[in-house]
């Protein structure tokens, strides 16, 4: 039996995210204020706000030790999604990663199969049947089949994301050194292929190295950057208006979100967005350090929160001229429902895990996380 524990941060956490989709309702609609129909994009992503709520709620009450029961066939129906979508999905800007609903809906797969990804990892993590290597083997196995089914797309921001969440549960879950090195090397040299292999990704980091070119094509998407953020300043532009943003900046409302942010509240609105997410990752990963949960659940709940903080931190560095550009929305905020459902629903699973505790029969090896 699975004994329901309170949940000190289940009610404010879920006011939290709910705000944090409407208030992103509202930037998407400064970042598009003047372009043609703003509201119609801010009513499609109210409706995808309302149906990520509901599976919010709706991965709050399966039990999380269903979902753990169940992981392998939702892993592998994800990757049988994955790999439709790759031979039969929607081309976009060169990227074949979306599924076609009906006319005014597209799917993105890959949004979705972040907490499976993380699921998966989380029951190879902590099982004690098999050696270390064993299932640091099992879990860099698993990180590849997800990695390559999104690189080969080709979209190396969410590719990215992945092997993040692959080397946070590998960091939760106690691993060694040696794991990190094999694990940093084996990503380089797919890195590596990958930009022998695609041409954009070359051209962006060379944008990135010299934004004054005219010969890289992502210079002037960085250049774009530069202004917007400087019309923001301290304190944001002249009436908090996104002029810059909406004349100038591409995709304002999604891949270029924080820097449209600034614009209209400067940078001290982005130190407020950049504070916000630390305090949710932290709000998580603090409850994650409770040791009446089960070894997934802390895991699955810290990994989580990590995973997305990654993302926005990766967002927010492209924003600000510190990476290359890599075509990553900020969570919650950035136009686009399969990225917000996604998210609602990985924090409702989390909700789901904070109530699996340990019974008194049961015999578990917990990872080694920091003490509080």
């Amino acid at each position: 039996m699975v004994k329901n524990i309170k949940l000190p941060f289940s009610f404010p956490v879920f006011a939290a995210l709910l705000v944090s989709g409407l208030w992103g309702c509202l930037l998407i609609y400064s970042a598009r204020v003047y372009g043609t129909e703003p509201l119609l994009i801010v009513k499609r992503q109210l409706v995808w706000l309302v149906i990520g709520m509901t599976g919010l709620f709706s991965g709050s009450l399966i039990p999380f030790r269903k979902l753990l029961a169940w992981r392998y066939y939702i892993g592998g129906f994800m990757g049988l999604l994955l790999l439709y979508t790759l031979f039969f999905g929607l081309k976009v800007n060169g990227m074949r990663g979306w599924l076609t609903l009906f006319d005014t809906c597209n799917l993105q797969p890959s949004e979705f199969a972040k907490p499976v990804f993380l699921l998966l990892c989380c029951g190879i993590a902590v099982n004690e049947k098999i050696s270390r290597w064993k299932r640091f083997i099992y879990l860099g196995s698993t990180a590849l089949f997800f990695w390559l089914l999104i690189i080969l797309q080709p979209d190396f921001g969410s590719a990215f994301i992945f092997l993040a969440g692959f080397l946070i549960v590998l960091y939760l879950s106690g691993g060694s050194r040696r794991e990190f090195l094999v694990s940093f090397g084996a990503a380089a040299i797919g890195v590596a292929a990958f930009l022998c292999w695609k041409r954009y990704p070359v051209d962006r980091i060379m944008g990135f190295l010299n934004p004054d070119s005219t010969v890289a094509r992502s210079a002037w998407h960085l250049q774009q950057f530069r202004y917007t953020l400087a019309h923001g300043g301290i304190a944001g532009s002249e009436h908090n208006g996104a002029l810059w943003a909406n004349a100038y900046l591409p995709l304002p409302h999604s891949d270029s979100l924080f820097a449209t942010i600034v614009e209209t509240s400067g940078f001290l609105g982005g130190m407020i967005v950049i504070c916000a997410f630390c305090v949710i990752a932290f709000v998580f990963v603090r409850y994650s350090l409770k040791q009446e949960l089960i070894p997934e659940a802390r895991i699955f709940i810290a990994g989580i929160a990590l995973l997305y903080l990654t993302q926005a931190l990766l967002h927010i560095s492209v924003n600000v001229l510190l990476l290359p550009p890599t075509g990553i929305t900020l969570p919650f905020l950035s136009y686009g429902g399969s990225s917000l459902c996604s998210i609602l629903l990985s924090f409702g699973i989390a909700a789901s895990a904070s109530a699996c505790i340990e019974t008194e029969n049961e015999i578990t090896v917990k990872p080694e996380f920091p003490e509080e």
